[in-house]
């Protein structure tokens, strides 16, 4: 996270949370309108807090609110912390409470189950990998695909996994500080990739190097070491420096756009993709310093911090063309401190879709208008709030990384909060064990209005994953309720199952967590589903887990 004038994104310790509220109407607009004070009390989390819900406490241990939330660059540190906490209360067995026995194939969920395994066939694993070596509790966020491999930044090396066998295709190490907190370019550009690496013995945040990464063959394209001299220009493998003799830090996410490497912070640089060489930056770019990057299409966004005098600053996100021109900008809303209000994330580009908030307190999506500069609030959206229904879109990890809402077919599709349905309850029905549900909402964008619910259905808990359309993860259930992936189509919100999980992963206590996990992204898995392959893996790496499976593909046999 750069220094000032970017300030300080969230509150510090001992300070209390931002307040603001979604203005009547359509008052929320950019261009420095205030929000009027905040008429909620500031966020507490239930006492009953279902599993994997960020970022509150598992529902059957009672601790204190959680944490004021981490400035961006430190959001890696604050998965760990939420992450270990689980651990420790649950042993590593998985954010789950069986409160009584399980039932059989009528329990909650049974019925629907059995058909996709007839249908379907049931997927068992095809193949896993442990986790490996890990200093202590670390973050393993960043991964990419190709047509081929899985490819995953672990603590000191990168890997790329064969998609059909799980077999290393190669190993890059990257030869920097273990505990890295530096981060990677989020979206491939021709299979290449940049990384920001810590070379500082003193800290893990500093980052001191830029390495370009071939996805395809693992081997290293440059690498820039800044603070060091300048070698010779016209070898392509030598390590250049950066000119200003600036490192960067870990709020610095680059991104390759255009046969440049970019990245923003206190010193907003950029390479030539090819050899390495320092290009120019142009005004347009580095007026404001950029806080946050992402390749959208055509297009590059970046999150602008900007001094607008008497110790004030603005928000601005702005698009950039292939020659950095920009494009259009669309200025933040201030609270009633007139401090400008962070982008989150961004769910669309066409129509610009963003998340405006602070992570662990109340945010809204807006419908923004660049060329008025307003911006049109989903109104139903509420979340952060206290008794909110909906989760967080975005995670604020990455500008262009949402994992709880999408934009699919003109459909702006949000995910639920969790309902916990104790036995007794009406609408428990014959369960006997506390389960949790929730569902996907869909909004037309162009209206603000609901369009349609996949409804709250027993025994189901979903989860977005990383795919093509819309596809969500059904847990296990506690009440017999056995895990599937589930496809949701966007026209009207129906629920078809495109995998079940076989007998075989329901019996391993190996993949306890696997097939139990929720929320992935901000919990401690990712997911992705590809051409019937459902693969899932800890984003969280420790040092007592390094023998337990981390890495697990599912498919039909």
């Amino acid at each position: 996270m750069s220094q000032p004038p970017h300030g300080n994104r969230y509150p510090g310790p001992g300070q209390p949370p931002h307040q603001y509220q979604r203005p009547p109407g359509n008052a929320w607009q950019g261009q420095g309108q205030p929000y009027p004070p905040q008429q909620q009390p500031p966020q507490q989390w239930p006492p009953n807090q279902p599993p994997g819900q960020p970022p509150g406490q598992p529902q059957w241990q009672q601790q204190p609110g959680p944490p004021p939330p981490a400035e961006k660059g430190s959001r890696r540190t604050l998965v760990i912390a939420l992450v270990v906490v689980a651990v420790l209360v649950l042993g590593g067995g998985g954010f789950w409470l069986f409160t009584r026995d399980s039932g059989g194939a009528d329990a909650s969920g049974g019925k629907e189950y059995d058909a996709a395994v007839e249908k379907l066939g049931a997927a068992e694993v095809s193949w896993r990998v442990g986790q490996g070596p890990a200093p202590g509790a670390i973050g393993v966020e960043d991964f990419w695909t190709t047509d081929e491999l899985l490819v995953r930044r672990l603590p000191d090396r990168v890997v790329g996994y064969d998609l059909k066998s799980g077999d290393e295709a190669w190993t890059y190490d990257i030869n920097g500080q273990p505990k890295d907190h530096c981060r990677s370019s989020m979206t491939p550009s021709d299979n290449k990739v940049a990384l920001l690496i810590a070379t500082n013995d003193d800290t893990s945040d500093n980052c001191g190097r830029l390495v370009v990464l071939d996805l395809t063959s693992g081997e290293e394209v440059w690498t820039a070491e800044f603070g060091e001299e300048n070698p010779d220009p016209n070898d392509k493998t030598a390590r250049r420096a950066d000119p200003d003799n600036v490192p960067a830090s870990n709020g610095d996410v680059p991104a390759i756009f255009a046969g440049k490497v970019l990245f923003g912070g206190k010193k907003p640089r950029a390479f030539d993709l090819t050899n390495g060489q320092p290009t120019t930056v142009p005004e347009s770019y580095s007026a404001c310093a950029p806080d946050d990057l992402a390749v959208m299409g055509e297009a590059l966004l970046a999150e602008m911090v900007c001094d607008a005098g008497d110790g004030k600053t603005l928000r601005r996100l702005k698009s950039f063309d292939a020659n950095l021109a920009a494009q259009w900008e669309w200025t933040t809303p201030v609270d009633e401190k007139g401090e400008p209000i962070p982008v989150m994330g961004v769910l669309s580009v066409e129509p610009l879709i963003i998340e405006l908030g602070h992570l662990g307190h109340e945010s809204q999506i807006v419908v923004a208008d660049p060329a008025t500069g307003d911006g049109k609030p989903i109104e139903a959206y509420d979340a952060g709030k206290h008794e909110g229904e909906f989760m967080n879109a975005c995670d604020d990890y990455a500008l262009g990384t949402c994992h709880n809402g999408t934009v699919v077919d003109g459909k702006l599709i949000l995910t639920t909060r969790v309902d916990q349905i104790n036995p007794g309850d009406p609408e428990a029905g014959s369960n006997q064990a506390t389960e949790f549900r929730n569902e996907l909402v869909a909004f037309d964008p162009a209206t603000g209005e609901e369009a349609w619910r996949t409804g709250k259905v027993s025994g189901r808990m979903i989860s977005m994953v990383r795919a093509e359309g819309v596809v969500v993860f059904q847990p296990e259930n506690a009440n017999g309720g056995k895990a599937m992936v589930l496809s949701v189509n966007p026209a009207d919100g129906t629920v078809e199952p495109v995998m079940a999980l076989g007998p075989r992963v329901h019996e391993q206590d190996s993949l306890m967590s696997h097939r139990r996990a929720f929320y992935f992204g901000g919990d401690n898995h990712q997911a992705i589903y590809r051409d019937g392959l459902f693969i899932m893996f800890s984003i969280t790496h420790r040092t007592d887990s390094q023998d337990k499976a981390d890495t697990v593909a599912f498919a039909v046999e």
